[in-house]
C-alpha cells in the first residue's frame, strides 16, 4: 500500500523543508533558533557594542602609553604594552560574538564576525585621528547609527543565505556615505535647537575686540551660559564670560552688592579675589534691564580685566548664532 511503513515529518516534501525549516543537524552545522530579521538585529547591536567598547579600550591604552613616555605624541595608530592588551580583548570580544553568530545560524562566524567589527573600528577610529579621540555628539550618533544599519543589513543577507558578491561591495561605500551625510546633518539640528532653545531666553555677553576669540561655550543646569576666550597670538591669556542665573535690579550700576567698583567704558567692574581668582562682575545697562556677569580669568597670566570688560557687550543675532555653533562643539 502506499506510504506504508514510512513516518512523515511534518515541514518536509519528498524534495525538502518547507516554509523555510531547517532539519536538525548532527551538531555539524548551525541551527537557527530565530528569523532572520531578529537574529540580524541582535548581531547588528552587538556589532555597535563591540565597536564602541573596542574605541574606548584603544583610547584608555592611548592614555597609558603616553603616561609611559611624555616626550612623544601617542595617537593612532600606535602599538605598544597596552593597545595590544586592547586589540587582545576586542579579539576576545569578537570570538564571542563569532559564538553568537553560530547560534543564529551563520556558517562562517568567526569570518564575519571579524570583518563586521573591523569594519566598524576602522571607521570610527579613522574619524578619532582625524578629530580627536572627543567625537562630537553628531559623530558618536552618525557613527552608532551606520554601524547598526551596516550590521543588520550584512547580517540579513547572511542569514537569508543571499549571495553577497554583487551586495557587499555597495555595503562598503554606503556604509561610510551614510555616516558622512549624518554628521552634518545631525550638527545642524543641534545648532538649530541651541540657538532657538538654548539661547532663546538668555541675554549672554560677549567679548568685542579683535584680541579675544571665543573658543568654546557651555550651559549649566541653572541656565547659565559660560563663553571661554584664548588671546589670539598668546600662549596664555584665556578668560570666560558667564551669563549669571540672577541678573541684576533695573537701573543700578554700583552699589553695596558692587564693592570697589570702576566704570570701564558701558561696563561697571568690580574686581575681586575669590577662592585665590581674580574674578571681574560686570554690569552693563540693557533696554529693560541691567544684567551682570562674571569675567574670570584662567590662565596663569592674569589679564587685565578692566580692560577687557570694556569691550564686553550684549550679544547680537550674529554672536548667537556663533554661540550656538560653540555649544555643538
Amino acid at each position: 500500500m502506499d506510504g506504508e511503513g514510512v513516518t512523515k515529518t511534518p515541514g518536509v516534501t519528498s524534495e525538502g523543508p518547507v516554509n523555510g525549516t531547517r532539519l536538525p543537524t548532527n551538531g555539524s552545522e548551525p541551527t537557527a533558533g530565530t528569523r532572520p530579521r531578529t537574529g540580524a538585529a541582535i548581531g547588528a547591536a552587538c556589532v555597535v557594542a563591540i565597536v564602541w567598547i573596542g574605541h574606548y579600550l584603544n583610547r584608555i591604552a592611548h592614555a597609558f602609553e603616553q603616561l609611559g613616555d611624555s616626550t612623544i605624541s601617542v595617537t593612532f595608530p600606535h602599538l605598544g604594552a597596552f593597545t595590544l592588551t586592547a586589540w587582545g580583548l576586542t579579539a576576545l570580544l569578537i570570538w564571542f560574538f563569532s559564538r553568537l553568530l553560530h547560534h543564529l545560524g551563520e556558517r562562517s562566524p568567526v569570518a564575519v564576525a571579524a570583518g563586521l567589527v573591523l569594519a566598524g573600528l576602522a571607521l570610527v577610529l579613522s574619524l578619532s585621528l582625524r578629530y580627536g579621540w572627543d567625537l562630537t555628539t553628531a559623530q558618536v550618533f552618525a557613527c552608532t547609527t551606520g554601524t547598526l544599519l551596516f550590521g543588520f543589513v550584512v547580517l540579513g543577507w547572511r542569514l537569508r543565505a543571499r549571495r553577497l558578491l554583487w551586495r557587499l561591495p555597495p555595503a562598503l561605500v554606503g556604509y561610510p556615505a551614510v555616516v558622512l551625510l549624518l554628521v552634518p546633518a545631525i550638527t545642524q539640528a543641534q545648532v538649530s535647537w541651541h540657538r532657538h532653545v538654548t539661547l532663546a531666553d538668555v541675554t549672554p555677553a560677549v567679548i568685542d575686540s579683535q584680541k579675544w576669540e571665543a573658543v568654546e561655550a557651555t550651559t549649566d543646569v541653572h541656565g547659565g551660559l559660560a563663553i571661554s576666550y584664548d588671546q589670539k597670538n598668546a600662549r596664555t591669556g584665556e578668560v570666560t564670560v558667564t551669563y549669571p542665573s540672577h541678573p541684576a535690579e533695573p537701573g543700578q550700576t554700583c552699589g553695596m552688592d558692587l564693592e570697589d567698583c570702576e566704570r570701564h567704558g558701558t561696563a561697571f567692574v568690580s574686581d575681586e579675589d575669590f577662592a585665590g581668582a581674580r574674578t571681574a562682575l560686570i554690569r552693563l545697562e540693557g533696554e529693560a534691564a541691567s544684567v551682570e556677569w562674571s569675567l574670570v580669568p584662567l590662565s596663569e597670566d592674569e589679564a587685565d580685566l578692566g580692560e577687557v570688560a570694556e569691550h564686553v557687550r550684549f550679544a547680537n543675532e550674529s554672536d548667537l548664532d556663533r554661540l550656538a555653533h560653540l555649544l555643538v562643539g
